[in-house]
């Protein structure tokens, strides 16, 4: 039985259940709405009383854009359903219980504007740089921080290789391993609900051949719940980018400083800076918009080169030092919060010091134990 129906059934089952025993749930009240006002899958409602509690927990996974909630300050509602708004709302009606009306805490505002946006899909990116929208994303690498930055309404969170040097210590990316983009890319797919998380495959994950590529690409969207993955390189690995889309792997390209190239490249140094070099920068990303990526990361390129690539091409364009033309930014969020140390890009904007905050507040937490301040707090 699929998800998309195996759900509702089972609310069904236990709506049915419940009503057919009032005297065990005092104060409880449930139905079922069927028949030809709701089509097939049948819906079930339910609301309960006295119910204090304010949380939530969208199903973006059984494709509901209104979400289950329950916790509305002195009464609950929750259903399952995959019909459209209007049915939705006619069974929220039915149930006595309208949406608008509703008193609801800050919190549970809040809540529902994140369930309601649903989770980013590619064709949404797309229709972002048709609309001429910019696109947002940052890296992520564990579950806290893919937490806090879903929350922020991102559109996309990439499980960078990057995670090599900021995370494991490494001078480059090219020391992480499969098995270390698997590990991370779960934490982050485990916790997100809105924005698309795109995994980056490692060095020598698909530069060896097009099945070993396919088959480690498989492994980031089945294991590690990613919904893309990323690869460097532009006609060098336009058979691997063919084959991943002929199977139903979306693939980001990546453009300019490939990290992975290091030390053929000298160091990280900016790209495509001689008019030959932009051209056959232009001459991949084309290649790879025809070959169906979604979205084509330039880093560290000329503004110019950027913005005409970004004009070529139909896929959307994410810069990260490639100035404002691009179609959307990203940032290494450890660059972006201060938590990389002294030396971030020059191109890297930091938006806090957190780094500096968890330093000042681990020295605090330090003179607290010599001192004996912290044991005679916690007594209090």
């Amino acid at each position: 039985m699929s998800k998309r129906f195996g759900f509702p059934l089972l609310m069904l089952l236990a709506a049915l259940i419940i009503a057919g025993a009032p005297q065990a749930h005092a104060g409880v009240r449930f139905g079922v709405a069927v028949g030809p006002a709701y089509p097939p899958p049948p819906y079930a409602y339910a609301q309960a009383y006295p119910y204090r509690h304010y949380y939530a927990y969208p199903l973006p996974a059984y494709g509901y854009s209104y979400g289950y909630w329950r916790g509305y300050r002195d009464r609950a509602y929750w259903g399952a359903t995959s019909g459209t708004g209007a049915e939705r709302a006619a069974m929220a009606a039915a149930a006595g219980d309208n949406p608008e009306t509703r008193p609801r805490s800050a919190t549970m505002k809040k809540i529902m504007a994140v369930g309601q946006r649903g989770r980013v899909r590619i064709r949404d990116l797309k229709e972002k740089k048709a609309r001429g929208e910019k696109i947002a994303m940052l890296t992520a690498y564990d579950a806290a921080f893919a937490r806090l930055l879903d929350a922020a309404a991102l559109d996309v969170l990439l499980v960078g290789d990057s995670l090599g040097m900021v995370v494991l210590g490494y001078e480059t990316t090219i020391p992480v391993t499969l098995d270390d983009m698997l590990h991370h890319t779960k934490a982050v797919a485990r916790v997100a609900r809105h924005a698309l998380v795109v995994a980056d495959m490692p060095f020598l994950t698909y530069q060896v051949s097009v099945p070993d590529a396919v088959r480690n690409a498989g492994r980031l969207i089945q294991e590690g719940g990613a919904a893309a993955v990323k690869i460097e390189g532009g006609r060098a690995v336009l058979d691997v980018v063919e084959r991943l889309v002929s199977v139903g792997i979306p693939v980001m390209g990546h453009l300019g400083l490939l990290p992975q190239s290091v030390h053929q490249l000298s160091g990280f140094r900016k790209q495509a800076m001689t008019a030959d070099a932009a051209e056959r920068l232009m001459d991949d990303a084309v290649a790879l918009d025809q070959a169906g990526v979604f979205a084509i990361v330039l880093e560290s390129i000329p503004d110019e080169v950027a913005a005409a690539v970004t004009e070529r091409v139909s896929a959307p364009t994410i810069g990260i030092g490639a100035g404002p033309g691009c179609d959307g930014q990203v940032l290494v969020c450890h660059d972006a919060f201060g938590l990389a140390g002294e030396y971030s890009p020059p191109f890297a904007r930091r938006y806090a010091q957190l780094g500096e905050l968890i330093s000042a507040a681990a020295r605090e937490y330090v003179e607290e134990v010599r001192s004996g301040a912290f044991a005679a707090h916690a007594l209090k």
